[in-house]
């Protein structure tokens, strides 16, 4: 005997906006390390690093 299923129920998982959260959430939080590793790189630099080398 063969079972019929409709689409719906066939699926693994239920649609929802759970995955949606977490996706958002990892974006802003990615963000915000991004954004403290870059202002804490040019907050280290030193004056010779911001200094031009003259040319030989």
């Amino acid at each position: 005997m063969r079972r019929v299923f409709s689409a719906f129920r066939a699926r693994q998982g239920g649609r929802g906006q759970r995955i949606l959260l977490v996706l958002l959430i990892s974006l802003v939080l990615v963000s915000a390390a991004w954004f403290a590793v870059e202002t804490y790189g040019t907050s280290i630099e030193t004056d010779r690093t911001l200094q031009t080398q003259p040319a030989s």
